[in-house]
C-alpha cells in the first residue's frame, strides 16, 4: 500500500500501473482506475517476488537512469523527465507518509465520497454483528505468513501480552467502547485472546474487515501495512482517534525499527511489547 500510494503520485496521464501481489484489497484497488491491472501472489511468493524487483529497482537508477535521489536520500527517490523505463516501486521504498501520502489512496478508495459501496457492506456486516457503527475499535491479529517471517531471528506474530495491554490502554480512556477483532486466523485470535469475553469476533472477509478499520473510531495494530492503511485512513477520516500499535514495529523482540524507522507514524500510540518468559 505504501508502493501503491507513491506510485499514484508519481503516476503520468494515462500510463498504466502493474500491481503484483494485494491480494487481500485486490477487489478494492482495482475498483475505478481503467489503468491498472493487479497480478495477484500468494505470500509464499513474496520472497521471489521482492529479490526480482529489487534488480529492476538496480537497473532504474543505474542503467536507466529513471530516477534521481532527492536530498541525498536514497529512499527519497523521483522520476527524471526524461525518463521513457518504467518506474519501479520495491519493498522497503516509501514507508514514510511523505513519499506514500494518504491523499492519492483515500481518493482512489472512494472516501471523499459519502457512501463507497464498499464501506457500505462493512457497516452492513457490523450492524448484523450488534455493533455500533459510530462508536466502536478494531483489533487486528495477522498471523498467517508472519508464522514463516523472520525478522532478526524472531517471527514478528505479536505475543497475548501486547494484545492485554493494548486493551488495557485503550479501555482506560474509553472503559465501554466495543472492540471488533480483525484476523487472518480467526481460531487462533480466539485462542490468543480467550481470557476476554467482551470481544466480538468479524467473520467476514478481507475487503469488508479492511472497511471495519476504516470505520473504527479507534484500533489496536498487528506490525502490518493492513492495519497501519485501515487506522491511518479512519484517522483521516474521523479527524484522530487512539491508535495504537508495536514499539519497533515488526523488530519489537530485538528493539530495532524494522523495516525502517521511516515507519513510525505520529498518529500512533505505541505500547512496548513485553512477552511473558
Amino acid at each position: 500500500m505504501f508502493l501503491y500510494s507513491s506510485a499514484l503520485k508519481q503516476r503520468r496521464k494515462g500510463e498504466w500501473l502493474f500491481l503484483f501481489g494485494f491480494l487481500e484489497l485486490k477487489a478494492l484497488l482495482a475498483k475505478g482506475r481503467a489503468r491498472v491491472l493487479i497480478i495477484p501472489f500468494p505470500h509464499s511468493s513474496d520472497k521471489w517476488v521482492k529479490r526480482q524487483f529489487k534488480r529492476m529497482a538496480r537497473v532504474n537508477r543505474t542503467v536507466c537512469r529513471c530516477v534521481q535521489e532527492t536530498r541525498g536520500d536514497p529512499s527519497a527517490l523521483v522520476r527524471s523527465e526524461r525518463c521513457l523505463w518504467p518506474l519501479v516501486f520495491e519493498f522497503g521504498l516509501c514507508q514514510s507518509p511523505e513519499l506514500a501520502p494518504v491523499g492519492p489512496i483515500r481518493q482512489h478508495m472512494g472516501l471523499d465520497s459519502q457512501k463507497p459501496e464498499w464501506l457500505v457492506q462493512s457497516k452492513v456486516d457490523l450492524a448484523s454483528l450488534g455493533i455500533d457503527v459510530e462508536n466502536f475499535a478494531f483489533l487486528h491479529f495477522r498471523k498467517g505468513d508472519y508464522s514463516s517471517f523472520d525478522v532478526g531471528g524472531f517471527n514478528p506474530v505479536l505475543p497475548p501480552e501486547y494484545f492485554r495491554d493494548a486493551i488495557e490502554v485503550l479501555r482506560r480512556g474509553f472503559p465501554d467502547l466495543q472492540l471488533v477483532v480483525l484476523s487472518d486466523d480467526m481460531g487462533a485470535a480466539a485462542e490468543l485472546l480467550e481470557r476476554d469475553s467482551n470481544l466480538t469476533f468479524f467473520p467476514f472477509g478481507g475487503l469488508s474487515s479492511f472497511g471495519v478499520m476504516v470505520l473504527a473510531r479507534h484500533g489496536i495494530l498487528s506490525a502490518s501495512t493492513f492495519s497501519w492503511w485501515g487506522a491511518r485512513l479512519a484517522h483521516d477520516r474521523n479527524g484522530g482517534g487512539t491508535f495504537i500499535a508495536p514499539l519497533y514495529w515488526m523488530g519489537f523482540r530485538t528493539k530495532t525499527w524494522f523495516p525502517s524507522e521511516d515507519i513510525r507514524s505520529d498518529f500512533l500510540t505505541y505500547v512496548e511489547v513485553i512477552a511473558e518468559s
